[in-house]
């Protein structure tokens, strides 16, 4: 298999936006030269062997690393794409990768892809949340980028139960908009979501977030308790929404007795 002309295949492919989504498959036991039907490519989504991303990872490791400290090199932004496919936790391959944006090598446009499809892949990579964070401060935050990463943080949360860095990243993005209409949609997102998810204490303190931003307000207050409550008669079992219940009910009890 030509190391080369893989590497130029996958970066290409990836960085003109053809690919929606990347999955690892079954290794082959036959690796052909042509790398193109070693990764089949079907409506957007994008195959790649196991055995063929550890043996692209074990070619380009040393030498990538080699490469982060030098003043230059070429390759370096397709180089680190792959190995970040493996290893998306690997911070000296985005720092790299940060460097590279900030000499203008790759696009803020290009890295937001990248990032995305990664997250697609590994949906708990926590140095890739906090890359797409570093992304959010070199753009401006406009609606549609935050619509973007809002809907990225419902497909990672969907993908890993209770994912810690997806909620994180989730209250990083709101926590930057100072609009009380922005909460309040979320707030009202979130209580549908959280109707198929009832074992996620995540959404509910996320909620419970939402909630103080909007000043604790009476209807909304009294709307929370009564729907937990639901939840409750529901799924009895559920220590979640037990807990949020407990945190509703001093605030609660304060405004209506």
């Amino acid at each position: 298999m030509d190391i080369s002309r893989s590497v130029d295949y996958l970066h290409q492919i990836i960085t003109q936006k053809e690919v929606d989504e990347v999955h690892v498959l079954p290794p082959e036991t036959v690796l052909s030269e042509d790398i193109v039907n070693l990764c089949p490519l079907e409506l957007g989504q994008l195959g790649i062997p196991g055995n063929i991303l550890k043996i692209l990872y074990s070619n380009l490791y040393h030498k990538t690393l080699a490469a982060s400290a030098a003043t230059q090199c070429a390759d370096t932004s397709k180089w680190s794409l792959v190995l970040l496919l493996t290893n998306p936790n690997c911070l000296v391959f985005w720092n790299l990768r940060k460097k590279l944006c900030i000499q203008g090598v790759i696009s803020l446009d290009e890295e937001r892809l990248v990032s995305r499809l990664i997250l697609k892949l590994h949906p708990k990579s926590s140095a890739t949340f906090e890359h797409r964070r570093w992304l959010m401060t070199q753009l401006n935050m406009e609606d549609t980028l935050l619509s973007e990463e809002l809907e990225l943080c419902t497909l990672t949360a969907d993908r890993y139960y209770s994912n810690y860095y997806s909620w994180s990243h989730r209250l990083f993005c709101v926590t930057h908009h100072s609009s009380k209409q922005i909460w309040r949609a979320e707030l009202d997102r979130m209580r549908k979501w959280r109707e198929m998810n009832v074992s996620q204490y995540c959404v509910f303190s996320y909620c419970q977030y939402l909630l103080s931003q909007l000043g604790l307000q009476p209807d909304d207050l009294a709307y929370e308790y009564s729907d937990v409550c639901e939840l409750i008669d529901l799924y009895p079992g559920h220590q979640s929404l037990w807990y949020h219940r407990f945190v509703l009910v001093p605030n609660y009890s304060s405004i209506f007795h």
